[in-house]
């Protein structure tokens, strides 16, 4: 995942078992956070539930519009990852690489 830094995105997270079925993702709660690579602790942001547009979870789709304030930080790669909850555990996705890229204006 890419971005530029200070630039908002949308992103859309497809989730899917080991089956490759979708997953129904309208009861989870999804959390998606972001910290510096090599760190343990600071994240650059954190979004909640609530950010979220669950309207295609039952498809296993879930999208987070990703604010320009978030990217705003100084250019490298990072750490992201996305958090799925429900009344019965917990599901963390693959962590994944973002790269925030230095601003072109």
């Amino acid at each position: 995942m890419e971005f530029f830094q200070g630039e908002a995105n949308k992103v859309t997270f497809t989730i899917q078992d080991s089956a490759e079925a979708y997953l129904d993702c309208r009861s989870a709660h999804a959390t998606v956070a972001c910290k510096a690579s090599g760190q343990d602790s600071g994240f650059i942001f954190c979004f909640s539930h609530s950010l979220f547009d669950y309207s295609s979870a039952e498809s296993g789709a879930l999208s987070i519009d990703i604010p320009a304030s978030a990217t705003n930080h100084d250019p490298g790669e990072h750490i992201g990852q996305l958090k799925l909850s429900w009344y019965s555990g917990n599901i963390t996705v693959n962590s994944f690489e973002i790269k925030i890229n230095k601003s072109i204006f």
